[in-house]
């Protein structure tokens, strides 16, 4: 149901591409092309929020959510408004929660909010894109606060960091990607 080239177009007058996992595509040893890759598309929105038990009540509603970002970040407010009306096309409504830096902050420490945008970066490395280990799950904004955990994914990404060999590394790369996407 969302849009990304929309909300690229429109948020931020197409500057950028459009990310289809957590390592970048400029990143050509260690990027995986062949990621399952989610195309807007309302009609399967709209069937797969039926089948998983999200019928609209008379209002049109399926379920209401919220997005709680930092205001002083501008190119947080855009994307949420333009994705709170997309969401809106198949009975999601969505709250908008503008806050200032520090409430922001309280609020993920408490863990207090539906969703919540964040800057992503590979940096030189796609260990840095890819490191959703469980050992740095913490409650601040600096950590790995999304909470995921899998063990399996954590030793591929061990292994990853420890290897030697950019081929090897690459493949181990790869897997991180299929899981996560």
């Amino acid at each position: 149901a969302i849009n990304r080239k929309e909300i690229l177009d429109k948020a931020v007058f197409g500057v950028g591409k459009i990310a289809t996992g957590p390592v970048c595509s400029d990143m050509k040893w260690a990027y995986n092309p062949n990621v399952p890759k989610y195309e807007f598309d309302l009609a399967l929105a709209n069937r797969l929020l039926d089948e998983a038990g999200y019928p609209r009540g008379s209002d049109g509603i399926r379920f209401r959510t919220s997005v709680t970002y930092d205001a002083a970040i501008m190119e947080y407010a855009k994307p949420c408004e333009i994705m709170r009306e997309q969401l809106r096309q198949v009975g999601i409504e969505v709250v908008l929660k503008p806050t200032d830096s520090a409430t922001q902050g309280v609020l993920i420490e408490k863990r207090d909010f539906d969703m919540s945008p964040r800057r992503a970066a590979t940096g030189p490395d796609p260990s840095i894109g890819t490191g959703y280990h469980w050992t740095k799950i913490t409650k601040t904004q600096m950590g790995e606060w999304s909470g995921y955990n899998n063990s399996y994914f954590d030793g591929l990404h061990e292994r990853a960091l420890a290897e030697p060999d950019e081929k090897k590394r690459a493949e181990l790369y790869f897997e991180m990607q299929e899981i996560l996407m």
